[in-house]
This record gives C-alpha cells, structure tokens and sequence, in this order.
C-alpha cells in the first residue's frame, strides 16, 4: 500500500507544480540570537519575486521592531532606507551575503507564501495576499487563539468569533507577566 501511495504522489501533477523544488537539502544551523531585553523587539525582513513584482516580508518574532534582520541587498543597504531606520531608532543588522538560513525565520515564511502564490497562479497577487495574511493572522496556535486576537483583541468577523475579554481571557495577566519575565520598561 506505501508503494501505491508513493506512485500516485509521484504522478500527481498538482502535487508537483506545488511542492517546493530545492536545489540540494542542506543542513540548517540556527544562529545563536541572544536573548531580548524586552518584549516587541526584533523583526526579520526580505524580498520575494514573482514574475515581475516584488513583495516586501517583513516576520515580526516580537511585533513592534527595535531590530530588522534582513540580507544585505541593495533595497535593504541602500542609504534612504539606513537614515529612515535610524530616525525612527531602529538598528539593522544584515545577513550574509548570497546565505538565505541567516534569516531563517522570514525565509521559511517565504516558502510558504511562495506555495500559496504558486497555488492560486492567475489570481491577482494583491488578493492572494491579502488571504493569504488574513488566514496565516488568524490561523489558531497550540494556545487555541489566534495571533490576531491575542494581540488585537478583535473578533474575526467572518465566523462570528466574539472578541474576548482581556479581564476574563487571561490575556492581560500573560501580557504583564511577559513583561516582568522580559523586564519591560516603557520608552
């Protein structure tokens, strides 16, 4: 029965044109980033190509950045985006060179985008975005809750979900927890 299975997942052609087609499997080693001084602290950045449009990723681990991570390209190196970041005090800090597991956590979001592109092919890009984003927002976590809803407290309007409480969800008790555990200190 493997063997079946195996033979039809090799001969489907949908599976094919949307399985990700890596050059050579390579062992991934996670750099070593220390751990934030506080909770909304770094983000990872990068461009995406298809056809001929350009996409901006940008993957927050904390929300708000005081870091973005990004590869050194000429869209993220050149001098208008250094002084934009520095006038609203964020640092960079750059990848290296032609390394694409240097910012593992935006390139894996990639992938995924890219699956969903390649997936809905004809559809405007702008459209399969936006769902793509809505959906992966409000994707349910191992807590049960949606990102969206832990940090927007909104309800998704699309299935009824009523917005929660932060007084009785324990939400607002695990926001001043992080901060204590991060010692958060308002700018």
């Amino acid at each position: 029965m493997d063997e079946d299975m195996k033979r039809k997942w090799k001969l489907c052609l949908q599976c094919l044109l949307n399985k990700e087609q890596p050059g050579k499997l390579v062992q991934i080693k996670k750099k070593f980033q220390d751990r934030p001084e506080e909770i909304w602290h770094t983000i990872n950045a990068d461009f995406m190509q298809v056809d001929n449009e350009y996409i901006l990723v940008m993957v927050g681990e904390f929300s708000f950045p005081k870091i973005i991570r990004s590869d050194n390209g000429p869209a993220f190196a050149s001098k208008i985006v250094a002084e934009y970041l520095k006038s609203v005090g964020i640092k960079q800090h750059f990848g290296s060179p032609h390394n694409h597991r240097g910012n593992a956590f935006v390139e894996r979001f990639n992938r995924t985008l890219r699956e969903t592109v390649r997936i809905h092919k004809g559809e405007p890009l702008n459209k399969t975005i936006a769902h793509f984003v809505y959906a992966y927002n409000r994707a349910k976590t191992k807590n049960g809750m949606s990102s969206a809803t832990l940090l927007l407290n909104t309800a998704d309007r699309f299935n009824n979900e009523p917005p929660i409480h932060n007084g009785y969800s324990g939400i607002h008790k695990l926001v001043k927890e992080v901060k204590r555990e991060f010692n958060y200190r308002p700018l």
